[in-house]
């Protein structure tokens, strides 16, 4: 078969199997990076939600302190 039709052609050709795990293993590592940020921003947000709950809880005791 001439170059030409085989480059026609290869579009349309079953990838091979090392193709196929390099394909998945690239997907593999994006997802890895996406979960690994959507992790730090859980973090970052339970810290956030922590020293809240702190600061007010703290807050509201000096409140009732005061109103004795």
């Amino acid at each position: 078969m001439p170059r030409f039709f085989r480059s026609i052609f290869k579009p349309f050709s079953m990838p091979s199997a090392e193709m196929v795990a390099l394909t998945e293993y690239e997907q593999a590592k994006r997802e890895l990076l996406a979960s690994q940020s959507a992790r730090e921003y859980a973090q970052a947000m339970v810290n956030y939600n922590t020293d809240r709950v702190n600061r007010l809880y703290t807050y509201l005791n000096r409140i009732a302190g005061e109103k004795k």
